[in-house]
């Protein structure tokens, strides 16, 4: 191998931004594969533990991508030159290390996303590589989905700065570059990588989402190396949250999932267009934004300047999405002033949004505390909780479980550690719901197990939320008529099986003497689980599949109207155009355009 000339102190720059790119933003393990002794050697490892190929190894399906990898060695030994590959749906990357015209080695690196994945991409795979369907309930599959959608996204440009970021690193193996590594491996760092991938560390250490990793409030001004990296030249003042709405009431979680990955990837790549403005994911259902006003502005002209950025990028991210979307807005904070304050304000109000089905709300709007809890008061909090559910009091229950709620929140937990929290405060409320509803221990253990399953299924920290609201009400309501638990059960499996398969014959008198109950109290129960009446839900869940089966070009209205469990095509175009305001076909070309 040639003697390096590189100077060493040049050499160890290079390295040094070579080392920023992959650990800050690419986060892909890459490889150097000598040649002719095949000995592999990490030179940068990964963010995360487990990777495609992990799965791939577990369930015995190596043999793809053992073919794919040594495909393109061979191909490298012959063109010698750098590859870029698909393999499912990631992007890949191969270099060989030339020196006088002979491989010495290859560079590999893992794969990159060029697109966003959908369910369907996910589903597939998961059944080539397991023989089982795909499903929200198996939690291998979601782990599976997460693992892909935490791949870096990059555009075209992204992929060919990639692939000569392995070309330059290539060369300083070798040590045959002289200063010209050091400059491009710059220019790739601040114009490809950091325009496409957001920082994992700097957002996080401004708002202080780790308490012990926070910025200290005497750093006035920012590191040389942020407005290079970020674009952002003066201190933020402010911060918000922003998260999608979900975009059906049927979503499943690895829908919410897909949508939240794409919506994170491109609200950080808006904020970049504004000025003085950065993202950064917030958990696995939204974004932190941080900015500022202009320089000069009274407080409230810049107050008015921060709603309406953020307004605005909320409205463009809306039209791109096709979906509407909830911010939350923290305080301002002067300078040298507590951004993780206005981090945790932001996060309460944003829950506070997707409540109240609001676009925007500020820190001070009315009903949002202002300071956060203690251990201490959590736990307290927690039992006030117990003691308002042992008094079978709404009035006292719903007021213990917004406060609790709402001090969780303002102490912006993420998913998971909140999470632990609503387990433990549920667990105990289910502990006491055992001794007092009178229900037998068998019952009241299965509503709990019940209750529980949402809270661990939840898949963003709005949906626990919701889960856990709804696992108190379920508690209460229980507790004072414990032999509605009975009653609903039956409806909970009633309604997700029609809604599965709208198209079969349902009829409410059948149903209701499996059920062991009269047309009416089936009729009752049926309602209060599903939210409709009996036969407008089996309408509702007709049409809903029907909407699915327009948008394939080979299917006829007959068949559609037989698939949807409807009498005939005219019965189901007269249904559809009632409902929908339009014949299903144009429907179906409007579906199309959007």
């Amino acid at each position: 191998m040639a003697k390096p000339i590189l100077k060493p102190l040049e050499s160890l720059k290079a390295f040094s931004v070579f080392h920023v790119i992959f650990d800050n933003y690419l986060g892909r393990k890459c490889y150097y594969v000598s040649v002719p002794d095949w000995t592999w050697t990490v030179l940068f490892t990964r963010k995360q533990n487990a990777q495609q190929w992990n799965f791939e190894q577990f369930y015995g399906k190596t043999a793809a991508r053992d073919r794919h990898n040594r495909i393109q060695f061979n191909r490298m030994l012959r063109e010698k030159r750098s590859l870029v590959t698909r393999f499912g749906d990631s992007v890949e990357f191969y270099t060989p290390v030339l020196d006088g015209g002979s491989v010495r080695g290859f560079i590999i690196s893992e794969g990159i996303l060029e697109d966003y994945p959908t369910p369907e991409s996910f589903r597939r795979y998961w059944k080539d590589l397991t023989g089982t369907e795909g499903s929200d309930l198996n939690p291998d599959f979601l782990y599976y989905a997460r693992t892909v959608l935490n791949q870096p996204i990059l555009d075209r440009a992204g992929i060919a700065g990639y692939s000569r970021l392995l070309e330059l690193l290539a060369r300083w193996i070798l040590g045959k570059e002289r200063a010209g590594i050091l400059r491009e491996a710059e220019r790739l760092l601040n114009q490809v990588f950091a325009r496409q991938i957001p920082h994992p560390e700097w957002v996080n250490w401004l708002v202080g989402a780790d308490k012990f990793f926070v910025k200290p409030d005497k750093h006035l001004t920012l590191p040389p190396w942020v407005p290079n990296e970020t674009g952002v030249s003066r201190m933020p003042s402010v911060a918000a949250a922003l998260m999608p709405q979900k975009p059906l009431l049927r979503a499943g979680a690895l829908d919410i999932l897909c949508l939240t990955r794409r919506f994170q990837h491109e609200c950080f790549l808006a904020s970049r267009e504004l000025e003085q403005t950065y993202a950064s994911p917030l958990g696995d259902y939204g974004c932190i934004v941080l900015t500022s006003s202009k320089p000069g502005l009274s407080p409230s002209q810049s107050r008015l300047e921060v709603r309406d950025k953020v307004q605005k990028l909320c409205r463009n991210l809306g039209r791109k999405l096709n979906v509407n979307i909830h911010a939350g807005l923290g305080a301002l904070v002067p300078k040298g002033g507590s951004l993780p304050k206005s981090y945790r304000e932001a996060v309460l109000a944003l829950h506070h949004a997707v409540e109240n089905g609001k676009e925007i709300v500020s820190s001070d709007a009315p009903g949002l505390p202002a300071e956060g809890p203690s251990e201490s008061q959590m736990h307290s909090l927690i039992r006030s909780l117990s003691q308002a559910l042992a008094r079978s009091s709404p009035a006292q229950l719903a007021l213990a479980r917004d406060n609790f709620i709402h001090k969780l929140l303002l102490m912006s937990y993420g998913p998971e550690v909140s999470r632990a929290y609503l387990l433990a405060a549920l667990h105990l409320l289910t502990e006491q719901f055992e001794h007092r509803s009178g229900l037998n221990p068998a019952s009241a253990r299965a509503l709990g197990v019940e209750l529980m399953g949402r809270l661990e299924s939840a898949a963003t920290l709005p949906d626990l939320v919701a889960a856990f609201r709804e696992s108190l009400e379920a508690l209460l309501r229980y507790q004072d008529n414990p032999r509605d638990i009975a009653s609903v059960s039956e409806m909970e499996k009633i309604v997700p099986e029609i809604a599965k398969d709208p198209g079969r014959a349902w009829k409410l008198s059948r149903l209701s003497r499996q059920a062991g109950m009269s047309e009416p109290t089936f009729s009752k129960w049926f309602r209060k689980v599903a939210g409709l009446p009996f036969g407008p839900y089996l309408k509702k869940v007709r049409l809903e599949k029907a909407d699915a089966l327009l948008r394939e070009e080979n299917m006829t209205l007959e068949r559609i109207a037989q698939e949807c469990g409807f009498s005939s095509a005219s019965s189901f175009i007269q249904i559809f155009k009632r409902m929908r305001g339009i014949p299903p076909r144009q429907y179906h070309g409007k579906a199309g355009n959007n």
